[in-house]
């Protein structure tokens, strides 16, 4: 285990009134939560270990304002090599890459996503309004800052759906990029980079 798993874990189970202070401090990190777990790395790429079972991923987003045309979501890519996550560089547009350009986003069913897709020119879509039906849960808030869960209960690879227990693949390459100031550029501080390992 890595030492931010670690100390989440325990955490977790000592005091969850100092967890929830630790693990909501850097509004800019991702957590991977499984069976009361969290886990995380530094950086923006790091490896992330999970058993083969259902896993939320959580993040910090400011809310979706269509009508103004404040439009902060995040956007993940799920993909089946490195050379693929490779491609994707800090510094790009987005509308340089395969799988952040416009009208690249996957059509969700009204209530989200019902399996993490494995597919490397498209990405999850993931936007939050209060008072309406969204893609992700709200957990929390911090400044005036959503936390939001989006769950991942299957994974779609090959076109086939599957539970995440039964998924053929074993290796996922996660590229999480929220736009924060929505400039249409990857900034480092932006985007996530990880190696999902599932055992």
């Amino acid at each position: 285990m890595t030492a931010p798993t670690i100390t989440a874990f325990f955490c977790l189970i000592l005091s969850p009134i100092s967890c929830e202070e630790k693990i909501t401090i850097d509004a800019h990190q991702i957590y991977f939560i499984q069976n009361g777990e969290v886990k995380t790395g530094s950086g923006y790429e790091y490896t992330v270990t999970l058993k083969k079972q259902e896993f939320a991923i959580q993040f910090f987003n400011k809310e979706y304002d269509l009508e103004n045309e404040v439009l902060y979501a995040a956007q993940i890519v799920a993909l089946s090599s490195k050379e693929e996550l490779d491609a994707i560089q800090v510094g790009m547009q987005k509308s340089e890459t395969a799988c952040f350009a416009p009208g690249t986003g996957i059509a969700a069913e009204r209530d989200g996503y019902s399996s993490l897709i494995i597919n490397p020119t498209a990405h999850h879509y993931l936007t939050y309004k209060a008072n309406e039906i969204n893609r992700v849960r709200k957990v929390g808030e911090k400044n005036g800052v959503h936390k939001l869960v989006f769950d991942v209960k299957a994974i779609t690879y090959n076109k086939v759906e599957t539970k995440v227990s039964a998924a053929k693949i074993n290796t996922i390459y996660l590229a999480i990029l929220i736009d924060r100031n929505l400039d249409g550029i990857i900034n480092k501080e932006d985007l996530t980079k990880v190696m999902l390992s599932l055992r």
